[in-house]
């Protein structure tokens, strides 16, 4: 190895929950390090700058509103979440709220139901500059170590005890970090997709790694797509709420199509405004088929690149929607003027490396928090929900692996270590006839075409075949000497072990519920299905689900 760094706990990851935990961690004694694959700041779903600032829900203080929110928050899960996070996800709300406002975050309220809520609450960002600065002022105040464009490929397992990492630094050089404690903090896959709200890395590391160490996956099958503007911006949130004004929407042909995908009882008028409640596609109202709509729709164009359905507002943009409409004229949209091309992109997932209630993985020394954990939410989750999680489970995990960190025994790792796990994790034995860089853009088509918004066991197990096919073809130790194509290649490996595992998690929910449509189940099955379930790989990279 050609560096060696010796921590407390290592972070894995650089948006809002990764902060937390470091904040958490340094708070409770332990020498901690932030290893971040982009620049820090800049990196995660917290800080993708294509969309107006985000919103966090909190309770509002008393028992009584405590009730209210767990409730909706069940209601909208669908039944498949842990109630006991959920419950400390409730409990913590308002105190993690008060934390942001104490670094000096700026909030206004929000006066308007959130996604799959049932009553107004929360809080609305007012510059994702400020939080960016606030963030970036605890981390220095507190001097905790960042390592920005350090691409951790790999954690270091022994006898079931998560010890450290392997990572390559942007200059290509191998990293190896000795931690008595890790928390994974990197966030969702979003960037497997063709169309999806990500940063560049947002390829599901924490997924692949954990998986591969033994630790158990759920709800990976519950990921939301909600629209996005592909012209005359790109890849940029549409802010849904504005279909309340009954906009009118056209096919690339310039024909109004969405009342020939709706039932007799449901009108054009229904449809937009149940859409209007809430961002994510959800099977669960009649919201379902503006999405769908537009999805058959760009299946008949036959060209992925000829998508989208073509938003032209009626009326002027002000009162609530005027925050939206000053968002688009600051990028030169003018919204009275100029048609919004949206299509459905990958946001958020509501699944990811199973937690408890300390934020402890099935791997001793490991933990898990913000989006990149599984077991906080279920089919749906309440918007703002996922900024709410970064704060409480960050606490947490940082809380945990710290006073973990402090009687664990530090286990070293030799460059033997390293230099072995490096080839069980990626030596596949296979002659490589493909780039990195082709494996990355069959992995989105792939992801596009089997694991969109509309699913069925044909499609998935071509996407599966496709993957498998990928993971035999592909031995990315080929390029290990190769400096940052190395990064690129272990990159693509892991993605091709996450996208395995969405796929197989996506086949085996053979029902429709909340954010996961079967087309060939398309009713609930609350007798198998009503519940969490879990996948796993054992040593020889089989899955299993549980």
């Amino acid at each position: 190895m050609q560096n060696t760094i010796r921590c407390d706990v290592l972070i894995v990851g650089g948006g809002a929950a990764a902060t937390r935990a470091a904040i958490e961690a340094k708070d409770n004694g332990a020498d901690v390090l932030i290893a971040t694959k982009r620049k820090y700041g800049y990196s995660g779903s917290s800080f993708y700058v294509n969309s107006i600032p985000w919103g966090i829900m909190r309770a509002g203080g008393g028992i009584e509103a405590q009730k209210k929110f767990l409730e909706e928050i069940l209601s909208a899960s669908c039944g498949c979440l842990n109630s006991k996070l959920t419950e400390i996800l409730v409990r913590d709300s308002d105190d993690r709220f008060q934390d942001l406002v104490d670094y000096g975050l700026k909030f206004r309220n929000n006066d308007d139901i959130p996604c799959f809520g049932r009553e107004p609450r929360g809080a609305l960002l007012i510059s994702m500059d400020n939080a960016r600065q606030c963030f970036k002022d605890q981390i220095r105040k507190r001097n905790i170590k960042v390592a920005e464009n350090l691409h951790i490929c790999d954690l270091i397992v022994k006898d079931n005890i998560c010890c450290g990492a392997i990572g390559i630094d942007e200059e290509g050089n191998w990293v190896k970090i000795c931690s008595k404690t890790v928390i994974l903090a990197s966030g969702g896959a979003e960037y497997l997709w063709e169309y999806g709200f990500a940063n560049a890395d947002m390829t599901g590391d924490a997924y692949a790694m954990a998986a591969r160490n033994g630790a158990r996956l759920t709800n990976l099958e519950f990921i939301q797509f909600i629209p996005g503007i592909i012209s005359p911006l790109q890849k940029t949130n549409f802010h849904h709420p504005t279909l309340e004004s009954i906009p009118l929407i056209y096919n690339k042909h310039g024909e109004e199509f969405l009342e020939k995908y709706l039932p007799e009882n449901v009108t054009v008028e229904d449809c937009l405004k149940a859409r209007a409640k809430h961002g994510p596609f959800s099977y669960e109202d009649e919201s379902k088929y503006f999405d769908i709509a537009i999805c058959m729709e760009a299946a008949k164009t036959g060209d992925n690149k000829a998508v989208g359905a073509e938003i032209r507002y009626r009326d002027e943009l002000c009162g609530k929607f005027a925050v939206w409409n000053d968002f688009l004229k600051s990028r030169g949209v003018d919204p009275q003027k100029d048609a919004l091309t949206i299509y459905p992109h990958c946001q958020g997932f509501n699944g990811g490396v199973a937690i408890d209630e300390q934020c402890s993985t099935d791997i001793e020394n490991l933990y898990a928090c913000g989006e990149c954990a599984g077991g906080p939410h279920g089919a749906n989750r309440i918007g703002g929900n996922a900024v709410l999680g970064t704060q409480v489970f960050g606490k947490i995990a940082g809380e945990q692996a710290a006073r973990k960190a402090m009687t664990a025994k530090a286990i070293e790792i030799t460059d033997t270590d390293a230099l072995f796990k490096i080839g069980e994790s990626f030596d596949t034995g296979y002659t490589t006839r493909i780039t990195p860089e082709e494996i990355m853009k069959n992995i989105k088509s792939t992801m596009q075409e089997s694991a969109f918004i509309i699913r069925d066991e044909t499609n998935l197990r071509k996407g599966i075949e496709k993957i498998e096919a990928m993971q035999k073809e592909f031995n990315p130790c080929q390029f290990i000497k190769d400096g940052d194509y190395a990064r690129k290649a272990l990159n693509a490996y892991n993605s091709l072990s996450t996208a395995r595992l969405i796929l197989y998690s996506m086949l085996n929910r053979k029902e429709s519920r909340g954010s996961h449509y079967r087309k060939d189940f398309p009713n609930r099955n609350n007798k198998e299905y009503g519940k969490m379930v879990f996948i796993r790989l054992n040593k020889d990279n089989d899955i299993f689900i549980e």
